[in-house]
């Protein structure tokens, strides 16, 4: 089978277009849905996004996009006549080719028939060097695959098939793309969130996923012959149970940063409180330390978190609201030191008119980080969401938000909003207060911070209304948020 394929050259021009308030951010204007599976940091320090596109009959197209540090584009579209292309992840190799797994089918609206494995590599110019296709076994289609490369030069992909919890997926290809290996384990129900390598060893690595067979969240080791063992991944702090949306990524050769959706309900597992970060010995020993960011389910679900880093003093974990109930998307960075110190948070918005949804992040070699995902403005059709690629810098972020370059980034993130008992902020400025004043201009309650990221207020004795937060920080650095309390 053969792709059409095209490469599209940008200077900011025809559909790659300037965001509207951003400096450095770049919007691929699709005019359908779309979304990003992997941003990655190439050896020539330029950004490759692989990403999908969709339209209304729910038409799968594959993307590719490289952005230079200049910030001029090269786009590549991978689309057929007759099948769906669905990137799934991607790895850039010692040879700086981008090496993609996806799924290929047969869409028809929900019912994704995406029964084969495809894999491209393209070269530094998004041309197409090598393309693949493996059926997959009748039951296995719509494969969501993470992808690893050892030191050999072997690629590794695990992942699941389906929507949800479903049949795990262990694949082995050499470098050129060609199958080697591959095997289906029997844990059902099972979901991969992402992969590592594993220290010191360079033909084994890790996956980190719920069930397999644990409910809560396990660590599978994977060897180069597809062998595995699995344990379970507990810790026994006072935020819940590990549940989904893991990301792990290794401080050194014994310690790794876990990410993960906390629930603290039994009744309602997936009622999610929180995103914990937490460190952990290879042997699975948890540390006493963990930082506490995000939202929870029942207001603004937060979900999609990231950690990325290029060096330990400046360390990125990044989220967006999923479901506002503010009804406005847009997206919490935050920068942190590996002691998990608080350098700095930034909300990111464009405005009451422009959403984001935030899907990957990327460290890059400057100590900066790029933010990367999905856009849409109010005058958008339903399904218009855009891919964006949005660069900040570490200072950025640490510094006061009056002095940013974005005018509607805020050092405070409010949720939820529309709210009632209980008010979470989280922030990352020092000594700061809140004051809420009521809509006759008097302020009625006053809230002092203690320092730490999230901050929870009980407002269940303020009367239901329309607030105006105002915020002071210890060097006197104000801002105002407009709050609703409903019953």
């Amino acid at each position: 089978m053969k792709y059409l394929t095209s490469v599209l050259l940008f200077a900011l021009s025809c559909n790659i277009m300037v965001a509207q308030g951003f400096q450095n951010e770049i919007i691929y204007d699709t005019e359908f849905h779309s979304g990003v599976k992997r941003c990655l940091e190439d050896n020539d320090q330029n950004i490759i996004i692989a990403g999908y596109t969709k339209d209304t009959a729910y038409h799968y197209i594959g993307f590719m996009m490289k952005v230079g540090p200049g910030f001029d584009t090269v786009l590549r579209i991978v689309e057929n006549d007759t099948a769906d292309i669905l990137f799934s992840d991607m790895l850039i190799t010692p040879e700086n080719n981008y090496f993609v797994i996806g799924g290929i089918g047969h869409d028809t609206g929900f019912n994704r028939n995406l029964d084969k494995v495809a894999i491209f590599i393209f070269d530094e110019g998004l041309n197409i060097i090598t393309e693949k296709m493996y059926q997959m076994p009748e039951e296995y289609n719509y494969p969501q695959l993470f992808l690893w490369q050892a030191e050999n030069g072997n690629v590794y992909a695990a992942g699941k098939r389906g929507n949800g919890y479903s049949e795990l997926i262990l694949l082995k290809f050499d470098q050129n793309g060609n199958l080697l290996l591959s095997s289906y384990p029997n844990l059902i129900n099972s979901s991969i969130h992402c992969i590592s390598e594993k220290p010191n060893n360079p033909s084994s690595f890790y996956a980190y996923g719920h069930g397999m067979p644990y409910y809560s969240m396990a660590r599978m080791e994977i060897d180069a012959n597809l062998n595995y063992t699995v344990l379970p991944l507990e810790a026994d702090g006072d935020y819940g149970s590990f549940n989904r949306d893991a990301t792990a990524k290794w401080l050194n050769d014994s310690v790794f940063l876990f990410s993960s959706l906390v629930s603290t309900d039994t009744v309602l597992p997936y009622a999610y409180t929180d995103n914990i970060l937490i460190k952990f010995s290879e042997g699975l020993e948890p540390s006493d330390e963990y930082l506490t960011v995000g939202m929870a389910q029942t207001v603004d679900y937060g979900f999609s978190y990231n950690i990325d880093w290029k060096t330990p003093e400046k360390m990125f974990v990044a989220t967006y609201d999923a479901y506002p109930s503010s009804g406005q998307y847009r997206y919490f960075v935050a920068l942190f030191n590996e002691n998990l110190d608080v350098l700095g948070a930034k909300t990111i918005s464009g405005g009451e008119d422009i959403d984001y949804s935030l899907h990957q992040i990327c460290a890059t070699s400057d100590g900066g980080i790029i933010c990367s995902g999905t856009t849409r403005t109010s005058s958008s059709e339903e399904y218009d969401w855009d891919p964006f690629v949005h660069k900040i810098t570490a200072e950025e972020i640490v510094q006061v938000s009056e002095k940013t370059t974005n005018p509607f980034d805020s050092d405070y993130f409010v949720y939820p909003n529309p709210g009632q008992g209980t008010l979470n902020i989280l922030t990352a400025r020092k000594e700061a207060i809140v004051q809420f004043y009521g809509q006759n201009g008097e302020c009625v309650f006053t809230e002092i911070f203690d320092n730490t990221l999230k901050n929870t207020i009980n407002t269940s004795k303020l009367p239901d209304g329309i607030y105006i937060l105002r915020f002071v920080d210890e060097k006197g650095y104000s801002e105002s948020i407009k709050w609703i309390k409903e019953q």
